[in-house]
């Protein structure tokens, strides 16, 4: 390539006088002020789809499609951009000044309907800016500002899947453009048309193989595709034996793959067995925990129960402790009723004793009184006796039961003295052989008038 096409190629132009007047800012926006109006619509064949690249087993085929977001579309009539119509003037300044300040118009579809009058129209029409730039043959710098703002372009397709190097190609562009949509899109090289023509079959014309720009462009795309041709069959080869690399590494990794999974088989039942042993030892676990459970419950039942029974049995020894403190007072009591009773009795006997002797003084000094005071005396001293030992008798009767009673409640009694038990034991004796001794009762006669006659005397 030439100094001067590999400038064109850059988007710079060689002169200033290939270069159209620059229009005014206000001409710029004058232009712009159609409306846009936006087409949901596609149309059935798809051209408003991105052309991905070829796969190297698609040669000379038309590119895969991929649905993109829908394109903005707009009619010729009636929302021709101003990007489009400064192009379809071929006022390339004034294109290039709209592409910087409205870059968005770049991608922006016009489409023609064609004559309302006619049923079949082939004139009938979908393209963007840079169609239009290729079909008026504009200058390279326009494409590569059309190529650089945005570089998808290259690869939209016309109704009649024809990419921007298809029309550029037919239409006689500069082989600076061609370089351009060449290297903006290397798979348009070969991409077909819907009439299954190649770029470069677009120019195998004698016609057209007679004109030296077309000869130029012929022999560059030529070469383009014979490398383009050559790299594919090279990545071809060089796929195939990747292939069969892979397909050899494949075979090896598949086989040590199957041996890993053989092994990671085995371990795994091995860790099934264990789970399987794990999960019976967890039953039988469980089991034990649930028969301890069982258990525990039932000590903590019978620890309940033992701890009300205590709490029964520690209110029945505090009432037998009330009880046993009310005995004890009780006991005291007849204790001090005993003692009383002992003293009484002794000051009975001291006045028995002081009685004696009154009788004995009254017998020595009233004689005449004697047989009647004696007997009255007698029988006072009888009754006397006899209260004496029904008393006696009364005070053993209940030691004895309140022996038995301290006994029957487990308190140890206040055993009496020896002689205490000897005088008690004797005077039972007595009490219950009482006889009267005539010698015995004349001495108390006697004795009883003595003292009377002593207190006559005194």
């Amino acid at each position: 390539m030439s100094e001067a096409e590999a400038a064109t190629s850059a988007g710079v132009p060689q002169n200033d006088d290939a270069l159209p007047p620059s229009t005014s800012a206000e001409e710029v926006q004058q232009s712009n002020s159609g409306d846009v109006k936006n087409d949901n619509n596609n149309d059935d064949n798809g051209d408003d789809d991105t052309e991905q690249s070829k796969p190297l087993t698609t040669l000379g085929k038309k590119s895969s499609k991929k649905k993109s977001k829908p394109d903005t579309e707009v009619l010729y009539s009636t929302g021709a951009t101003a990007l489009f119509l400064a192009v379809e003037d071929c006022r390339w300044r004034d294109a290039l000044d709209i592409s910087e300040l409205h870059p968005s118009q770049i991608p922006i579809w016009v489409k023609f309907t064609g004559s309302e009058n006619s049923a079949l129209d082939f004139n009938s029409w979908r393209r963007l800016p840079i169609h239009e730039a290729c079909r008026r043959q504009a200058p390279a710098w326009l494409i590569s500002a059309f190529l650089s703002a945005n570089p998808e372009m290259a690869q939209k397709m016309t109704q009649f899947d024809q990419l921007p190097l298809h029309i550029a190609v037919e239409f006689g562009a500069a082989p600076e453009v061609v370089n351009l949509l060449v290297v903006a899109y290397w798979d348009a090289i070969v991409a077909q048309d819907q009439s299954g023509r190649t770029p470069v079959e677009l120019l195998d014309t004698s016609e057209l193989l007679q004109q030296e720009e077309y000869r130029v462009v012929y022999e560059s795309l030529s070469r383009c595709h014979t490398a383009y041709t050559n790299f594919q069959k090279a990545a071809a080869e060089e796929q195939n034996a990747i292939k069969r690399k892979h397909k050899a590494t494949f075979a090896a990794v598949s086989k040590k793959h199957a041996e890993d999974l053989k092994r990671e088989r085995d371990i795994q039942n091995d860790l099934k067995n264990e789970i399987q042993a794990l999960q019976d030892m967890i039953i039988s676990l469980q089991r034990e925990i649930k028969s301890r459970d069982v258990t525990i419950d039932d000590m903590k039942a019978e620890q309940k129960a033992a701890a009300l029974n205590e709490q029964r049995l520690k209110a029945y020894i505090a009432d037998l402790n009330k009880d046993v403190a009310r005995e004890k007072h009780h006991v005291a009591l007849l204790l001090n009723t005993v003692e009383d009773k002992d003293a009484e009795i002794q000051r009975r006997d001291d006045r028995i004793q002081l009685l004696s002797g009154d009788l004995q003084a009254v017998l020595l000094m009233q004689e005449q009184d004697v047989a009647a005071s004696l007997t009255k005396t007698e029988r006072t001293m009888r009754a006397m006796v006899s209260s004496q030992i029904a008393l006696q008798k009364e005070l053993l009767g209940q030691a004895d039961c309140l022996r038995e009673l301290l006994e029957d409640r487990g308190i140890p009694a206040i055993a009496p003295s020896p002689v205490e038990a000897d005088e008690r034991q004797e005077e039972k004796e007595s009490s219950f052989n009482v006889e009267v001794d005539p010698n015995q009762e004349a001495a108390v006669v006697a004795a009883a008038a003595a003292a009377l006659q002593k207190s006559r005397m005194s």
